[in-house]
């Protein structure tokens, strides 16, 4: 699975009011990356051993009840309105749910056991930045940021789409 490296910046009105909606902002990428672990815990077909045949989960079920209510917010502040029954890997998904936060696997965590090298605070600007899917698509986190976090603008870029050689002036 190919990755690359994003880059998102939002502005605030003013820098106490990016202050205040950091710990908002953190949680709200860390609930991402819980449901991105839970979206591919439970779709399709799980890993089986060799040779053996894979058994389906019944991933549209999951995805019509228990994933919306584990992590309705999250969809609702991406935009996201899941269909299960015309696509039960919830494939709709993939770009969507890709967060900065790398969860460690197989124990709950908070926002506090993380340290903040996917995000920082510089004045009235939040820096977000993340190894994620090469193909994620940012737009809904960065209309989240404005929407309901009070960013007055989000933008983001992926290392992919950019030329690094184009800052260095001679």
């Amino acid at each position: 699975m190919g990755e690359a490296i994003y880059h998102l910046k939002a502005r605030w009105p003013d820098a106490k009011s990016a202050k205040a909606a950091l710990p908002k902002v953190k949680k709200f990428l860390i609930d991402m990356a819980k449901a991105w672990g839970d979206w591919q815990n439970n779709r399709g077909f799980p890993l089986t051993p060799r040779g053996e045949k894979p058994k389906p989960k019944p991933a549209a079920d999951y995805f019509k009840v228990t994933f919306p209510k584990k992590h309705g917010r999250v969809l609702e502040m991406l935009g996201i309105v899941l269909h299960p029954e015309d696509d039960p890997t919830m494939n709709q998904l993939a770009g969507k749910l890709n967060s900065p936060v790398r969860l460690p696997h197989g124990k709950k965590s908070t926002a506090k056991e993380f340290k903040d090298e996917w995000i920082q605070l510089q004045g009235p600007i939040i820096y977000i930045h993340g190894e994620v899917w090469h193909f994620a698509d940012w737009d809904p986190i960065a209309n989240a940021l404005v929407e309901h976090f009070g960013a007055k603008t989000a933008k983001w870029i992926s290392d992919e789409y950019a030329n690094v050689g184009d800052l260095v002036h001679v």
